[in-house]
């Protein structure tokens, strides 16, 4: 009864419950930065929290396909698990396995970039599909996803203190930006091998596939479209995105979207940076701040 009345009430984004989430996803991130701050004392404990991160999303990611497998009695491609948002799971596996150096702090970087942006976009900008599941059950695992994608990144800026020095670290964030665009050649050869091997449906009469298409598109293979830069899937990333599919095709909106998220990755990076400036000049003001000592 209570789960129907929130269904009925928080359908819409920026509901008492999208805001509630996403005030708790803030304070999350908050907390997470200052526990692993002043509890991960080594690279050792940082490996397990990260180990307990990843077996989280697994958990979560093998609960959810098979919850949508009982759904729909097939499977549900719209939801293969490697899509920006879920794309961590993987890379947060490979990285327990690193030794320390310069491609586990790449690692880290990843996480305290492009986790914390695929973690915040939709819940600011993409409630709506957040929102989209017919349960509360579906709503909640949404949100509780990204709320963990943003305190995975908010443990890395702590520990590994990220953004406390430009100079030293813009080798990582290329190095994350050439993780981002491999990570877009592994999504476009998956979306062209399960286009040709998972039995893909034919066009529809307006010779575009996109969301809604046809009743439970989401069975039809190519409605995988892995990071919406598919060449047979319209992106359904509003505004700016679907729009050049449309006009421009499937490889300037593959471009485009790698240079978007790049752009992403180092707003937060100096985002982040500016405000441990902030905080460090108002809570030491006679004091340097101890991230540049550690750099």
């Amino acid at each position: 009864m209570l789960g129907d009345l929130l269904l009925a009430l928080n359908h819409k984004p920026w509901g008492y419950l999208g805001i509630s989430f996403l005030i708790l996803a803030i304070l999350m991130f908050a907390f997470s930065i200052y526990a692993s701050r002043k509890w991960i004392k080594s690279n050792k404990v940082y490996n397990i929290v990260v180990l307990l991160f990843t077996l989280a999303f697994i958990s979560m990611e093998a609960i959810h396909e098979v919850a949508r497998f009982k759904e729909f009695g097939t499977y549900d491609w719209s939801s293969f698990p490697f899509q920006m948002c879920s794309v961590t799971m993987y890379v947060s596996l490979i990285s327990v396995f690193i030794r320390e150096g310069k491609v586990k702090k790449a690692f880290s970087m990843f996480f305290a970039t492009f986790t914390l942006l695929s973690g915040i976009l939709p819940l600011i900008f993409a409630q709506g599909n957040l929102l989209r599941w017919p349960t509360m059950g579906g709503i909640l695992f949404s949100f509780f996803w990204h709320i963990l994608l943003l305190c995975l990144g908010g443990v890395s800026i702590g520990y590994n203190h990220i953004a406390r020095s430009f100079r030293k670290e813009y080798k990582s964030l290329i190095a994350v930006a050439a993780m981002f665009f491999i990570i877009t050649c592994i999504a476009q050869i998956l979306n062209v091998t399960i286009h040709y091997t998972a039995g893909a449906y034919p066009l529809p009469d307006s010779g575009i596939k996109e969301v809604g298409y046809i009743p439970n598109y989401v069975l039809d293979p190519d409605s995988v479209s892995l990071f919406y830069i598919s060449p047979y899937f319209k992106s359904n990333i509003p505004v700016v995105f679907d729009d050049i599919w449309l006009n421009a095709g499937w490889v300037a909106c593959w471009i485009i979207y790698v240079i978007a998220f790049v752009v992403g990755e180092y707003i937060v990076y100096f985002s982040t940076y500016g405000i441990k400036k902030i905080y460090f000049m108002v809570k030491n003001t006679d004091k340097v701040d101890d991230t540049e000592l550690q750099a």
